[in-house]
Order: C-alpha cells, then sequence, then structure tokens
C-alpha cells in the first residue's frame, strides 16, 4: 500500500508533492530554488536540508516525462550533487529509468525512484513520525478512555449523574478503537519499545476488520483517525463541559 492516496498529475504537482513528502519525513525544502555550485548557478526543483546536526542535504529532480530517463540526465545530475557538495540525490520519474541510467549512478549517492517506489524507500520512517505526532494529537481521547481516567480525574468523574455516567461508559466504548490505534504505544517492540513496522503492519490489518473500512493509503488511515478523534474529545469535552487534560506528554 502507498502512503498517498493519489499519484501526482502533472511536474509542477511532483514537485509539490515531493516538497511535502521530505517536509513530512522532517526536511525544511524548497522549490525551484537557485544554488550556488562551483560551476554557477543552477536551478533544482527541490532541495532538503535535515533539521538535525549535522545537517544532511537532498536535491531532487522530477521528471514527469512520458518516457523513462536516459543515462545523459543521471550524468548531469550527479555533476550538480558533487558541484555543489549534496549528500544525496534523487531522481523521481513517472516512467522508470533506461538501463543506462540504473547502470549510471551504481556505486554513487544518487538514487532513482518512480513515485510509488520513492514513497515505499521512505514508508518506515513516515509511518513512524506519524504515529508519534498522531499520538500526542489525540491523547486527550485515549486519557478519556483510559481506565486511569478515574484515578487522574476522580472528582470529574464522581460528580457525574447516573444518566451522564451512563453516556460516558457510551462514548468510552464508541471512542475506544480510534483511541487505541491513534496510540504509539501500540507500534513499539515489546523487546526494545522502538516503533516496529512489522507491528504497525499487523494492527493496521486488524484495524481495518475492526473499523470495517478499507483505506486506500496510510494518509487515509492516520486522518480517519485524527478525525475519529476530533469527534470523541469533544463529545468527551461537552459531556464534562470542560476540557479534562493531562499535563504529561507520551
Amino acid at each position: 500500500m502507498n502512503i498517498y492516496t493519489e499519484a501526482p498529475s502533472n511536474w509542477k504537482d511532483l514537485e509539490e508533492r515531493t516538497s511535502k513528502f521530505l517536509t513530512e519525513l522532517g526536511y525544511e525544502c524548497e522549490i525551484e530554488k537557485d544554488i550556488e555550485t562551483v560551476r554557477g548557478v543552477v536551478n533544482v526543483d527541490v532541495i532538503a536540508k535535515s533539521k538535525e546536526v549535522p545537517n544532511t542535504i537532498v536535491i531532487c529532480e522530477c521528471k514527469y516525462w512520458n518516457k523513462a530517463i536516459p543515462q545523459t540526465v543521471v550524468h548531469s545530475f550527479r555533476t550538480v550533487i558533487n558541484d555543489y557538495g549534496a549528500n544525496f540525490g534523487i531522481i523521481i520519474s513517472k516512467k522508470g529509468f533506461q538501463s543506462g541510467a540504473i547502470e549510471g549512478v551504481k556505486n554513487s549517492n544518487i538514487l532513482l525512484f518512480t513515485w510509488n517506489e520513492f514513497q515505499d524507500y521512505f514508508k518506515s520512517k513516515w509511518i513512524k513520525k506519524k504515529t508519534v505526532e498522531i499520538s500526542k494529537a489525540t491523547k486527550p481521547l485515549y486519557d478519556y478512555v483510559s481506565v486511569a481516567f478515574r484515578i487522574f480525574f476522580r472528582e470529574e468523574y464522581n460528580s457525574l449523574s447516573s444518566e451522564n455516567l451512563e453516556l460516558f461508559e457510551q462514548l468510552t466504548k464508541q471512542h475506544f478503537d480510534t483511541a487505541f490505534y491513534a496510540s504509539n504505544n501500540l507500534y513499539l517492540s515489546l523487546e526494545t519499545r522502538e516503533f516496529d513496522i512489522d507491528m504497525f503492519e499487523m494492527m493496521f490489518n486488524t484495524a481495518k476488520k475492526d473499523f470495517r473500512k478499507d483505506f486506500s493509503s496510510y494518509e487515509e488511515y492516520f486522518e480517519f483517525l485524527i478525525k475519529n478523534a476530533e469527534n470523541g474529545i469533544k463529545d468527551f469535552d461537552n459531556l464534562f463541559k470542560k476540557e479534562l487534560r493531562k499535563t504529561n506528554l507520551i
């Protein structure tokens, strides 16, 4: 399964989607950027810089051509990467690459991808960052449906009328799955407590059954969780007539 539902529709869309993807991976990106190389100024489709120190610089060439990319394009791009001193170069092609182009990047810092291959190469890193991001955003819902709620918000829980107590139980049952699957802890290895892509894939397939929904992309899945969680948080906030939030972060 791909990260995104839709493929780029034109060359400009390919640039913008490439920038969006790398931004979601934690890079700072610029599109159609003039860069100064040892041979002069060159305009590149996308340049991405990591926020970590030391910085990693990635330059992307986006080719929305209706034919495979030839070796000459690769050789020219390798010159730009070397002259600028970028760590990596990525060419993303609509129709793939000729055999000479593939041969031309061996033992180099150039990566060749179709759009789907580009997504797949960074899939594990993207999903890891997304699960952490969504887990933080949906934590209020997780706190509402967890058994610890009655401890941390004992006074508010005990003040519920019998009618509202019944509503609380209904809301907990209704929104539990969303809070459960939105929690990053679900996708951590039991041994290392690090993100486990295999665990994610297994739970993702279970989520499709529980929600009775066949998601077309990982992006659609996460957007579904966010929307459901926002609705759930509103339901609980309205029940208590205030926002109950634990201050500790996950």
